[in-house]
């Protein structure tokens, strides 16, 4: 707990840390913080990366980029999208990290690599439409919490 009040964590949050990481908590912190931003509700990409910058995370890191994507992606579906072709997606990454874009191209590619975020495959429906990216987590709990509601905005389009 005092590494992590000696990084600017609160005592909440270091419980929950400890909760969900157990004596790991220290060395997964260390490793990629930004990991608090997908496996601990409440903590999100900016707290993550005020913790990153502390413990000397580059401000233009590949992980730091990487996060940064689904941060971008998040900030785009707090706006009604739920994906974005890949120069929007570019575009937003480099506005809100302020990373070179040959960064986040890399951590773009990182991601699609992994499965973080996907490429839909355009459907003949989707056509005229530019290839999306659309976070691997939104999409998986759309397709398993309401499959009906996302296939009839597919419908829709």
């Amino acid at each position: 707990m005092v590494f992590l009040h000696g990084n600017g964590v609160s005592t909440s949050r270091a419980v929950r840390i400890f909760k969900t990481y157990g004596q790991d908590a220290i060395s997964i912190v260390t490793e990629n913080p930004y990991r608090l931003a997908r496996d601990i509700r409440g903590i999100g990409f900016l707290s993550a990366d005020t913790i990153a910058q502390k413990i000397g995370i580059a401000h233009d890191s590949p992980l730091r980029a990487r996060a940064g994507v689904s941060y971008a992606l998040s900030e785009a579906v707090g706006e009604g999208h739920c994906g974005l072709p890949r120069s929007q997606l570019v575009s937003l990454a480099v506005k809100l990290l302020e990373i070179p874009q040959p960064i986040i191209e890399d951590a773009i590619d990182q991601e699609l690599a992994e499965e973080v975020v996907i490429a839909p495959i355009p459907l003949t429906a989707f056509q005229r439409f530019p290839r999306a990216v659309v976070q691997r987590r939104a999409f998986d709990r759309l397709a398993n919490e309401a499959p009906e509601v996302w296939i009839a905005a597919m419908d829709r389009i």
